[in-house]
C-alpha cells in the first residue's frame, strides 16, 4: 500500500510531514507522534489519513479493501513481516 500510493511525497531525504514510509525502521522511527500505533488503528495518523480520504494527495484513492487490510495489519501489531 505505502509502496503504491505513498512513497511519491513520503519517501527520500525531506519526506512530507517528516513521515517517511521507504521502510518499516523509518516508519516506526518517525518523529511524528502516533504515525503507527500497533494494535491500535484507531489512533494511528497514517490509517486516519487514508481512511478519511485525506491522504494521498493528488492520487488515486485507496480501495476499502486495501484499507481493511491496513488496519488489520496494525490491529494485528503492526509487525515487520
Amino acid at each position: 500500500i505505502f509502496n503504491q500510493s505513498c512513497l511519491r511525497c513520503h519517501s527520500g531525504q525531506s519526506p512530507a510531514a517528516n513521515i517517511n514510509l521507504a521502510s518499516y525502521e523509518l516508519l516506526m522511527a518517525s518523529d511524528a507522534p502516533k504515525v503507527i500505533e500497533p494494535g491500535n488503528s484507531a489512533d494511528s495518523l497514517v490509517f486516519n489519513d487514508i481512511k478519511s480520504g485525506r491522504m494521498p494527495l493528488g492520487g488515486a484513492k485507496i480501495s476499502p479493501e486495501l484499507i481493511e487490510l491496513l488496519k488489520n495489519w496494525i490491529d494485528q501489531g503492526a509487525a515487520n513481516n
